[in-house]
């Protein structure tokens, strides 16, 4: 058989096209794989934008000649024990804005 009829009968094999169909599968799902990497790329990046911006500064004034004994925090709350010249008292505060959320006096 000359060379030429080699590269033909090979062509024709059972075996050329299954090697030549293996090719094609993975390289589709090579590129599968790749825009599904783009895509959760994409997501993530916007998924970051969405997420809420950091509180700013908030301003609480205390009253004059006020001491702070103890503070704690909670999610979105600061609690302040706060020793007033009328006597003790809580202070709770909203963490993202500053505004005043309850204030509890204790009796002389």
């Amino acid at each position: 058989m000359p060379p030429s009829d080699m590269g033909q009968a090979a062509a024709q094999s059972p075996g050329y096209y299954a090697a030549r169909m293996a090719v094609i599968v993975l390289s589709v799902l090579i590129v599968v794989a790749l825009a599904a990497l783009v895509v959760g790329l994409i997501r993530r990046s916007g998924a970051a934008s969405d997420a809420p911006a950091p509180a700013s500064q908030a301003d609480y004034s205390l009253p004059r000649d006020t001491e702070i004994v103890a503070m704690q925090s909670q999610p979105q709350r600061v609690i302040l024990h706060l020793e007033t010249p009328e006597g003790a008292e809580i202070v709770i505060l909203d963490s993202g804005t500053g505004r005043l959320v309850r204030r509890i006096r204790t009796a002389p």
